[in-house]
């Protein structure tokens, strides 16, 4: 723990039971909400919505143009993580990869140097040879080569056991999106209603989608008795739209295992049109 930032790593006991049992859990800002969790002896897929959100990262290699059928790109998919902290999307995005069969290079955000150098040694990232990490404003303009430059960007960012209150302004959505290409995929966790800035996310993300977009959301309330849900929002071209239920079945054998709370069909059929 550092007292002077806030930022502490804690061993979950392997007896705590599914899903965190054995864990290493990331705290920030001296809350209680868990910003990252990494299985030092186990999975990289976590029985969350980590699991969705860090699976994302392949969406942009599936279309609705034909039955199902990849979109093979000549070079590896690019997938920016947005609020890296310990690196639990980047490390269930390289798990998804490699059970698709796609190549990928991450480039993630953490505004946070303590977060970064306490996740490198307790969190695996030094593990992760495709990873890149920026420290820095993940909602700052992109500029020079950065403009264009992903084909996908995953959205997970918190302070204070909330969303950050910067994802209630357009312009925050506006520069993300100018990182994509012109086939590129946002998705984004915003929480539920009962985070005090949802809804002004849900507004301004729908403000500063382009008009030849579309969106989908999906709740993925995963954990029984969880107090609260996270809303995936996933925003594509309309003509290169994911296709959910193929994404759902590159999934490993391990999401539809007894007891979990996920499924491959909650990820297929979970998604419907915003807007």
């Amino acid at each position: 723990r550092d007292a002077a930032t806030g930022v502490r790593v804690e061993q979950v006991p392997a007896d705590f039971g599914p899903p965190l049992g054995g864990a290493r859990a990331l705290f920030l800002d001296d809350g209680h909400n868990i910003h990252s969790v990494y299985f030092p002896e186990g999975s990289n897929w976590t029985d969350s919505y980590w699991d969705v959100l860090g699976a994302g990262a392949v969406l942009p290699a599936l279309t609705r143009g034909g039955p199902g059928a990849w979109r093979s790109p000549a070079a590896p998919l690019r997938a920016g993580v947005m609020g890296l902290a310990g690196g639990t999307c980047a490390h269930v995005a390289f798990a998804a990869a490699h059970s698709a069969g796609v190549r990928l290079e991450v480039v993630g955000w953490e505004i946070n140097q303590a977060v970064v150098d306490a996740t490198s040694q307790h969190m695996g990232l030094g593990e992760l040879a495709g990873l890149t990490i920026k420290t820095g404003d993940a909602l700052a303009e992109p500029s020079g080569d950065e403009v264009a430059a992903l084909d996908v960007v995953l959205v997970d960012l918190f302070a204070e056991n909330a969303l950050l209150e910067a994802l209630t302004k357009p312009d925050a959505w506006g520069a993300m999106m100018r990182r994509l290409n012109t086939e590129g995929v946002l998705l984004a966790n915003l929480s539920d209603d009962r985070d005090r800035y949802h809804e002004g996310a849900m507004r301004a993300l729908r403000a500063a989608m382009p008009q030849t977009h579309r969106a989908w959301a999906a709740d993925m309330n995963l954990v029984e008795g969880c107090v609260s849900a996270n809303v995936m929002v996933c925003v594509a071209p309309a003509d290169h739209a994911p296709d959910f239920e193929v994404w759902a079945n590159y999934l490993p054998n391990s999401v539809d295992a007894p007891g979990r709370a996920l499924s491959r069909q909650q990820l297929a059929d979970g998604w419907e049109e915003l807007w």
